[in-house]
């Protein structure tokens, strides 16, 4: 797919020789209705860039063109359907864009954007949005999935990580025969039908399909509570107060915890301060030391 040409069975130059285009249909008994469009998919079809290059402006036989012919027009349902769903995505992606961007300037709260999504869509409980996105070998990330979208996103070819050069993963059966999976769609047949990853290297590729095929599963089964215990979902590093006090290192006295329920929030409130930040460099992450100055 990332290398072919698109190629006009009837040769598009013909598009400005409607005269000698007449002759052409008339001398090959085409049966070309009158709104024929030399530029529409029913004259459209991909192929390999040598083969369209030898091709040129060349008129195929009768036989030929007719076979191709049928070919484009009983697939041109298929192109306008497959065109409408990108498009279709592209638009929401790119609304979704806008909106988070409306969010991070401020100029729109989380509850805007809640009413905004209720407003526009029939089903806005059957919209995610993923902590981390979705990665695909297009370049594309995915950060929020309509149910709607999941069979469409089955079926597109996932990243693997940063290796950009390793499109797949190959998987292998009990007789030695092997399939070689893209796409999550492909991937869930193939374990489905007995095939596994064989080898270390396969078996790592085959993590990322486990991610993320996992999570379209789950998301395609997930269903609306019916009511919360959690009022703010979503919470990071900054929110001390969840941060349990006893995961910091020790820097003046043994700590007794009463209880286990002190957080890092009631002892800033306490009075307990902290000495110092450093950095482990073995590992990159960051240590906070406290005493009880």
């Amino acid at each position: 797919m990332s290398d072919f040409h698109i190629d006009h069975i009837v040769p598009e130059s013909l598009a400005d020789k409607p005269v000698e285009f007449e002759k052409v249909k008339v001398k090959l008994e085409l049966g070309l209705t009158n709104d024929f469009d030399i530029f529409g998919y029913e004259n459209l079809l991909p192929c390999r860039p040598g083969i369209n290059q030898q091709k040129g402006a060349r008129v195929l036989e009768p036989a030929h063109i007719h076979y191709f012919l049928g070919l484009a027009s009983s697939k041109k349902a298929d192109v306008k359907a497959i065109l409408e769903r990108i498009e279709k995505r592209e638009n929401r992606g790119k609304a979704l864009i806008l909106l988070q961007q409306c969010l991070e300037r401020g100029e729109l709260t989380a509850s805007d954007v809640t009413t905004i999504i209720e407003d526009h869509n029939e089903q806005p409980e059957e919209i995610f949005r993923l902590i981390e996105g979705m990665q695909f070998s297009d370049a594309t990330e995915v950060q929020f999935v309509a149910k709607a979208d999941i069979d469409e996103l089955r079926t597109r070819p996932i990243r693997l990580g940063r290796n950009e050069h390793i499109d797949g993963v190959t998987l292998t059966n009990r007789a030695r025969d092997q399939v070689h999976a893209r796409t999550c769609a492909e991937y869930d047949a193939a374990i489905s039908a007995g095939f596994y990853a064989l080898t270390t290297f396969d078996i790592k590729m085959s993590v990322f399909f486990k991610h993320q095929c996992g999570l379209l599963r789950l998301l395609q089964a997930a269903t609306t509570p019916e009511y919360s215990y959690v009022a703010e979902p979503r919470v990071g590093i900054v929110d001390i107060e969840l941060l349990p006090f006893a995961t910091f290192p020790q820097l003046v006295h043994k700590y007794q915890e009463e209880g286990g329920t002190a957080t890092y929030q009631s002892k800033v409130d306490d009075g307990t301060k902290v000495s110092s930040v450093y950095a482990r460099t073995c590992c990159g992450s960051k240590e906070m030391l406290w005493g009880s100055d």
